[in-house]
């Protein structure tokens, strides 16, 4: 698998393939609203936003992004210390661009970049394991600004205990006892090492800030968009935990990046939460753009950037 990731062409044009399928369905969903949405009152909301609000969202954008970049370069200084800040980025960044493979698992094609600086395969699996697993527990935990109205006191407990649960399996021998009595899992001893590595205490910490900071920054993408249109009764934190709750409902779909299933949840939470049918679509559908797909431009402009340098 790990020579063949190296030595496979990129197929381009599979890229765009998936890139105009996410494309269509975003604008399958626009068609379908516009059927019963009051287009007039759509622009004006459209409108009634500044052009610098845009600007600061693509800012928070590139932040949130470059948080998560930022925690990638502390995973792979532990095995690459001397590649520049830049290329790291660079790298890291390129990764966005197949990000709408099943389970982002397109963005370990990143492996294929690091080889040639001597970073083991089984490393950058290891960090994009360990990248996804805090995803996902910060992301829930910040979902719990909205959720906490909705669950019982044991169940947020539960939620918030997940963090050092997570980290206690990991490091428990059990896990290396449980490994060891299934033979199909032989491969995973070799690899076992590597993986708790990035699970120190030094390490946890820059990971929980980053990551908190880099979906929070997101999560406020939405804030000055509802805010600019003139809904600013929901609090800043609800709108974070509205937002994560809906990347949530996303991850569950199992649909590529959560197209739809994310859009249709933030839409449908917004507008349970008092916000018009028209300005909480436009909502959902501009905090994607300016996040999601800003994200995925990046990766393709980074990604087209790195093949054109192998080729050299």
């Amino acid at each position: 698998m790990y020579s063949e990731l190296l030595n496979h062409k990129v197929n381009i044009i599979g890229f765009l393939r998936k890139l105009f399928v996410g494309v269509v369905i975003v604008a399958l969903v626009i068609f379908l609203s516009s059927n019963f949405l009051d287009i007039q009152t759509l622009w004006q909301n459209i409108k009634a936003i500044p052009l610098y609000i845009y600007f600061i969202i693509l800012s928070l954008s590139f932040l949130s992004y470059l948080f998560r970049a930022i925690r990638w370069l502390n995973f792979m200084r532990n095995v690459e210390p001397n590649l520049s800040f830049f290329e790291h980025f660079r790298i890291y960044f390129s990764g966005f661009a197949l990000t709408m493979s099943p389970g982002k698992l397109g963005e370990l094609m990143r492996a294929r970049y690091l080889h040639r600086h001597d970073v083991p395969f089984s490393f950058c699996v290891s960090a994009f394991m360990t990248e996804r697993i805090w995803d996902v527990l910060i992301v829930s935990i910040l979902s719990l600004f909205y959720l906490s109205a909705f669950l019982s006191h044991w169940l947020v407990f539960c939620i918030l205990s997940l963090p050092f649960l997570v980290i206690a399996i990991i490091h428990t021998s059990w896990l290396d006892w449980i490994i060891s009595k299934i033979k199909k899992l032989d491969f995973l001893k070799s690899n076992i090492r590597s993986f708790r590595s990035l699970w120190g205490c030094k390490l946890n910490l820059y990971a929980v800030f980053l990551t908190l900071m880099a979906w929070s920054a997101q999560g406020v993408s939405l804030i000055f968009i509802l805010y600019s249109m003139g809904y600013s009764e929901i609090s800043p934190l609800v709108i974070i935990g509205i937002y994560c709750v809906s990347l949530l409902a996303g991850a569950i779909s199992l649909l590529p990046s959560g197209i739809g299933a994310t859009e249709a949840s933030m839409s449908a939470i917004l507008i349970y939460m008092g916000v018009p049918a028209e300005a909480a679509i436009l909502a959902t559908l501009l905090t994607r753009v300016l996040t999601f797909w800003f994200a995925i431009l990046l990766g393709f402009i980074a990604f087209c950037q790195l093949e054109w340098q192998r080729k050299i």
